[in-house]
């Protein structure tokens, strides 16, 4: 339960950013692109290595951290539906993205297009700092500064948005204390099995555990 909490701390950060307007034009993030990589996670001091596959409305994201066993989440936007799956015991717990239950529908992977435009559009101020190559893909950087009410602190973004593909690729969080770094590696873009964004056959629905 560790893992999955930490995962949530995580995506539920990107949720507290107050609405306040910036007059920089907002960049446009392709929701549409379908791609397989690996994603690197540092918050320290745990260190992540995950694998992920994206497609239109589907994520599928192979969680592995030091210490912790392995989780897969599978992201359904067009069923409302998030999935975390233990490989280990063939398990799996259901959550519904939408604002009638705890998992609301904003609360998407951090490095979604839903994230990164939530962070885009509720930012104290935006600045484009300059073009950069991340893992053959060359990126404008930009700088977002942000406000999040929960920890009363002010944050700061930096994004790399390749520009060929309009998707992040490299995000750089710092919030006080908080700081967490993300890095997409050996992307390869095309489409994805279906079968990837199911259940697989075998695994048995358990309850979702009360958060404290």
């Amino acid at each position: 339960m560790k893992r999955i909490r930490m995962g949530l701390i995580i995506i539920i950060f990107l949720l507290t950013i107050p609405n306040i307007s910036t007059s920089l034009s907002i960049p446009k993030i392709r929701k549409d692109i379908s791609f397989s990589g690996e994603m690197y996670i540092y918050v320290p001091p745990n260190k992540m290595m995950n694998r992920i596959y994206v497609t239109k409305d589907k994520q599928r994201i192979e969680q592995s951290m030091e210490k912790y066993q392995s989780i897969t989440t599978i992201i359904r936007n067009d069923k409302k539906l998030m999935w975390i799956l233990n490989p280990q015991n063939k398990t799996y717990i259901e959550f519904r993205l939408d604002q009638n239950q705890q998992m609301p529908h904003e609360q998407q992977t951090p490095t979604s297009p839903e994230s990164i435009e939530k962070i885009f559009k509720k930012a104290l101020k935006i600045e484009k700092l300059s073009k950069e190559k991340v893992n053959d893909f060359w990126c404008t950087v930009y700088k977002v500064k942000i406000k999040d009410k929960d920890l009363n602190k002010e944050g700061i973004y930096t994004l790399w948005i390749a520009d060929d593909i309009s998707y992040l690729i490299k995000m750089k969080m710092e919030a006080g204390e908080n700081k967490m770094i993300m890095e997409f590696k050996n992307l390869k873009i095309g489409p994805q099995p279906d079968h990837l964004f199911e259940i697989p056959a075998g695994y048995t629905k358990m309850e979702m555990p009360k958060m404290p």
